[in-house]
């Protein structure tokens, strides 16, 4: 849990760092000189609520990482009402933990990122659907293998942007009425820290796990092969038992089909009659 804080902590200083530098006119122009240098790609806002802009989001602030610290610690050393909130900023993105929280959560919303593009279309099956999200699980999963590469990238990263070294926090001094109760873990070494900050990967397969339930998504798979006329009528007489009249069951289904289809090929229809009808055409008589 305290891996997820860490998390919801992290987008929480994205989101007002991107917030800062894009809702002045005159701090943004600003910024875009820092940019020019770098050659630098346009930061994206972030939106809770929409899994697609996540991960671009992100993986702007990454690429304008540079940019972004020279820009803030310029603006933190003006005298300006807007100083002290650069200053904080500032030091915030020059934590090796910014960074390394950041990129890591970067590679798990670009592996999600293809998957809510494609749920939002409606022509997208359910069956698709679940491969396309264990194709996600299973990118998310190799993830797991990969911190040793992904720690020294993390710290010749922080080497080039000449961020702060990764350290341990100190350790809190337990009250003496506390003594009976045992402390905190205690890490040995940096690396053992962020191996233990990097294990948000199981947290985000345990949650995608818990979402998608195995046996009630391929039930309602199972359903929706039987609407959309792919599959016969075994498994949904065999589940709903005496519920329903088999046959009545699959004449409605074809009834509604077929009313469905015909209301599509009208829908279709309907630009064909508005451009006769606008540009003034008429069917001569023979």
């Amino acid at each position: 849990m305290q891996t997820v804080d860490r998390c919801r902590d992290i987008l929480s200083v994205i989101t007002d760092l991107i917030s800062f530098v894009t809702g002045s006119p005159k701090r943004l122009h600003w910024f875009k000189a820092f940019q020019e240098e770098e050659e630098s790609v346009s930061l994206v806002k972030f939106c809770p609520t929409r899994w697609t802009l996540k991960a671009s989001s992100l993986r702007s602030v990454l690429k304008n990482y540079r940019p972004l610290i020279l820009f803030l610690q310029e603006v933190a050393s003006e005298r300006r009402e807007s100083s002290a909130k650069a200053s904080g900023l500032a030091k915030a993105l020059s934590k090796f933990q910014t960074y390394f929280m950041l990129k890591l959560m970067e590679l798990v919303f670009s592996r999600l990122e293809t998957v809510s593009s494609a749920q939002q279309k409606r022509s997208l099956m359910l069956d698709e659907a679940k491969r396309m999200i264990k194709a996600a699980r299973e990118s998310i999963s190799e993830l797991r293998h990969s911190f040793p590469h992904f720690w020294a990238e993390g710290l010749a990263k922080a080497s080039e942007l000449e961020s702060e070294e990764p350290s341990i926090p100190a350790s809190k001094k337990t009250p003496r009425r506390y003594d009976d109760v045992s402390g905190g873990h205690v890490f040995h070494s940096t690396e053992d820290l962020y191996r233990h900050l990097y294990n948000v990967v199981d947290t985000v397969l345990s949650s995608l796990d818990d979402r998608y339930l195995a046996d009630t998504w391929q039930h309602i798979i199972n359903i929706e092969q039987f609407l959309a006329r792919r599959a016969d009528a075994t498994y949904v007489s065999q589940f709903y038992g005496s519920d329903f009249q088999t046959e009545r069951l699959k004449l409605h289904r074809d009834m509604l089909l077929d009313i469905a289809r015909q209301r599509n090929e009208n829908r279709r229809s309907e630009p064909l009659k508005t451009f006769f009808r606008c540009s003034g055409w008429r069917k001569e008589s023979t």
